[in-house]
């Protein structure tokens, strides 16, 4: 009986086409053991790749594809695997003796994977289609290859591929590095850079450039407001201060990085604007302010206090000013306690007097 079963599957596969009983190349599994292998191909050249010599490993692989003989008489999808492995072997051809000089090894590197996408050789093949151009070849043709054949041409891709990854991971793990520090950087250049209105942000964009990877390194101020405290220079026997509001009407902003290789160290900036403060006891006073980043920002103020239009004929008052914007986003609460400490502190050493 068993017998006679076998006999009946063995008719009935020998009448199936046969398409209908290859190698499926989405359910095929590599044999890591077999010498096509990643794996071993790895083992066998691990001199070769701890140098970079991916183009000595590439030439002795199509030499090796052009001698299987499992191919022998193949004439449709075999020509296009030799075609692909021979391109990619061009493609490599004058990087050779750059990849073993440290000093040009990365840009050199980078060069290479910006002139020539080395995505077709992605495997699993991208939309069941293999390689690219007119060496394309489609997994439903692979289907059509005997079983060896099939696993020949997935071995080599496979191998490929993988190569391929391990080749370009100094780059990719460049990219991811870049990647996050432009990230930290745009982060840091907003939280801890001098805040912009929305009428600044368009004055600044067109003037000064900046990338994905780098927020510009100058800004401008325009009609910037904010709040401050005035206090008297004239006399320390009758200090006096005041909140008042001021508006910066022009300035300019300079930024250097802490650390380029480590923006989350933080920013160093500095500035100077030209003032316009108001209140509620004086007439309008003009002035200057100096900036050096969050924790600075003072400069001094005149007012026509005697009003006889002469705003430059008394002492000028000592400005300490804080961001408006940064208040109102409550980003910097700190600001807030600062201002109220430093008004009761004054307030006080006044009474005391």
């Amino acid at each position: 009986m068993k017998h006679a079963i076998t006999s009946v599957l063995v008719a009935i596969f020998g009448l199936l086409p046969r398409s209908a009983i290859a190698l499926d190349p989405h359910e095929w599994d590599a044999d890591t053991t077999d010498e096509r292998a990643y794996e071993q191909v790895v083992r066998k050249y691990a001199d070769e790749l701890a140098w970079l010599n991916y183009p000595r490993v590439f030439t002795d692989l199509e030499q090796d594809l052009k001698g299987a003989k499992v191919w022998s008489g193949e004439t449709s999808v075999y020509p296009r695997l030799l075609r692909a492995m021979s391109v990619l072997n061009q493609r490599f051809n004058g990087f050779e003796m750059a990849l073993h000089d440290s000093a040009q090894r990365g840009t050199r590197l980078d060069a290479f994977l910006n002139a020539w996408e080395t995505g077709g050789y992605q495997f699993p093949c991208t939309g069941d289609e293999c390689f690219a151009a007119d060496y394309v070849v489609r997994y439903a043709e692979l289907e059509q290859l005997s079983d060896a054949r099939a696993e020949d041409f997935l071995q080599r891709v496979r191998t490929v591929n993988n190569l391929l990854v391990d080749f370009k991971s100094p780059a990719l793990k460049r990219t991811t590095v870049a990647i996050r520090q432009a990230k930290e950087r745009w982060e840091t250049f907003v939280e801890r850079g001098r805040s912009q209105y929305p009428w600044e942000v368009l004055l600044n964009g067109p003037i000064f450039k900046s990338t994905i990877e780098y927020p510009p390194m100058a800004q401008l101020v325009a009609v910037h407001p904010g709040i401050a405290v005035e206090m008297t220079t004239e006399d320390l026997k009758e200090l006096r201060a005041k909140e008042a509001l001021v508006i910066e009407v022009m300035g300019f902003i300079w930024y250097r990085w802490k650390d380029k290789t480590r923006p989350k160290a933080g920013l160093h900036w500095w500035g100077l604007s030209g003032t316009v403060s108001a209140r509620d006891d004086l007439r309008p006073g003009v002035g200057v302010l100096v900036h050096y980043g969050h924790m600075v920002t003072v400069g001094l103020s005149w007012h026509d206090d005697d009003r006889d239009d002469q705003w430059f004929d008394q002492a000028p008052y000592l400005l300490a000013a804080f961001d408006l914007f940064q208040l109102a986003q409550g980003r910097v609460p700190e600001k807030q306690k600062q201002l109220a400490q430093w008004a009761a502190s004054v307030k006080a050493l006044t009474e005391n007097r």
